[in-house]
């Protein structure tokens, strides 16, 4: 399944082992609060199954980055509730991009995902390698996002890891079956920054603002 909007926000973390209600608070306070906001379109949360990126990784689509400096959002990141105050001291290697979407495709979401930042901002090189993929074994979806380096700063107070000066883009393909999907991602040539990362799916959630606003409209 295609991403809707213009953009998305990939996010990187680790958690405190004692936080065993990490999952509970992402599920139901943190992840429909951000979809609360205009131009948050829906969120993924995807748990590590293997590789060297984070435990956790949430993918959330965006109308366009312009979101990420709204008001509404800039409240939420300045002023959170006692429980989101509370997991921030406890996140580790917290990492932070937000992407233009440049190619997304695919047919519905995909139970497993495989995650790489490369080095290559190339569109014509990212659309030969989804026309290869989007009809492998294994493959559901194919997502390519040119990191933007000039969106609002993520200005709160935890510390946030480095993103590596070299990272232009990130690759994420959805998948249906975890090892096809492995198998089909090995055969990539790529310039990375880091090895693959495969996870597995364990939370998604869509905005409901589109929807009441359009059940809301008049009819003639």
């Amino acid at each position: 399944m295609a991403l809707p909007g213009d953009g998305f926000i990939a996010l990187w973390n680790d958690i405190n082992p004692r936080r065993t209600d990490y999952d509970a608070w992402h599920t139901t306070e943190h992840v429909p609060e951000r979809l609360t906001i205009a131009g948050f379109l829906r969120a993924h949360r995807y748990v590590l199954l293997d590789g060297e990126l984070p435990n956790y990784f949430t993918l959330y689509a965006l109308d366009d980055l312009r979101a990420l400096d709204s008001n509404e959002y800039r409240r939420l990141l300045r002023q959170p509730s006692p429980s989101t105050l509370g997991m921030r001291s406890d996140f580790r290697n917290f990492l932070r991009l937000a992407c233009r979407t440049t190619l997304s495709k695919g047919t519905g979401l995909g139970g497993y995902a495989a995650v790489r930042l490369v080095r290559s901002l190339d569109i014509g090189w990212a659309a030969s390698i989804s026309d290869a993929l989007i009809t492998s074994a294994g493959v559901s979806s194919v997502h390519f996002g040119a990191v933007d380096r000039r969106t609002a700063p993520f200005d709160i107070s935890m510390p946030v890891a480095d993103v590596p000066a070299d990272v232009a883009a990130i690759l994420v393909i959805e998948g249906y079956n975890s090892e096809l999907l492995r198998s089909s991602c090995s055969a990539i040539e790529t310039e990375p920054c880091c090895a693959w990362s495969f996870y597995q799916l364990v939370f998604a959630l869509a905005s409901q603002l589109r929807f009441a606003s359009a059940r809301a409209e008049p009819t003639e």
